[in-house]
């Protein structure tokens, strides 16, 4: 694992400005945010990121809340566990089938640290993009490795130029329940479908797995009343 800084800002907008490719030294990339790290961690130490800096969100109030909105609408912090998703009370009532999602991550450690949003912005699982001595398709390589060699886990349908799925464990049941994920920017936020959220390979970005700017974060999900 490279040395890298930490930065512990205060607020959502905060960290998202601290997002700025500026930061980034030679041999580096832009900094990352740091939330439970589960994903990122391991980017890490097998040397699939080389971040100047980590933006630590721990410190900033409410990202970790689950609190009532408009309209009868439930907002879930960026930093809420999965093993909160998978406990809370007003979860299982209201939405059973996300708290059945959150239950079938990892182990009961993993969901004790993993977030709400570190789950929905993970990197590919795909064996080629995790070994760091494969230069494929996701890390500017010519081809998707996966195309002709080892592929069981990958898609079937829908597929190319890069055959990556998304491991989101929750993204399936939050769409199923129309929910909305809010984005923080230095200039505010905005909101998305969650449907929106993410984007396929063959839409243009095949290095993208998401609609984030270069200086957004996840700040929330919202689910409606009528889910």
């Amino acid at each position: 694992m490279r040395a890298f800084e930490m930065w512990e800002p205060q607020t959502a907008a905060e960290a998202a400005a601290l997002l700025a490719t500026e930061h980034a030294g030679p041999g580096s990339s832009r900094p990352r945010l740091l939330a439970g790290g589960q994903d990122l961690l391991g980017e890490l130490k097998e040397d699939l990121a080389r971040p100047a800096a980590l933006v630590n969100l721990k410190g900033i109030a409410g990202l970790d809340d689950l609190e009532p909105a408009i309209g009868g609408a439930l907002r879930l912090g960026a930093l809420v566990t999965l093993a909160r998703l998978e406990r809370e009370p007003l979860l299982a009532a209201r939405y059973p089938l996300l708290a059945a999602a959150a239950a079938s991550v990892g182990s009961p450690q993993i969901r004790s640290q993993a977030t709400l949003g570190g789950n929905l912005c993970q990197r590919p699982r795909c064996v080629y993009y995790r070994n760091a001595g494969a230069l494929c398709l996701k890390k500017g390589g010519r081809e998707c490795l996966a195309e002709g060699g080892v592929n069981r886990h990958n898609a079937i349908l829908g597929g190319g130029p890069s055959w990556i799925v998304h491991p989101s464990d929750l993204a399936p049941a939050l769409v199923a329940l129309d929910a909305t994920v809010e984005l923080t920017s230095p200039q505010g936020t905005r909101e998305l479908a969650l449907g929106d959220f993410f984007t396929l390979p063959e839409e243009g970005d095949v290095l993208r797995e998401n609609r984030l700017g270069p200086q957004e974060l996840v700040s929330a999900v919202t689910l409606p009343e009528s889910a």
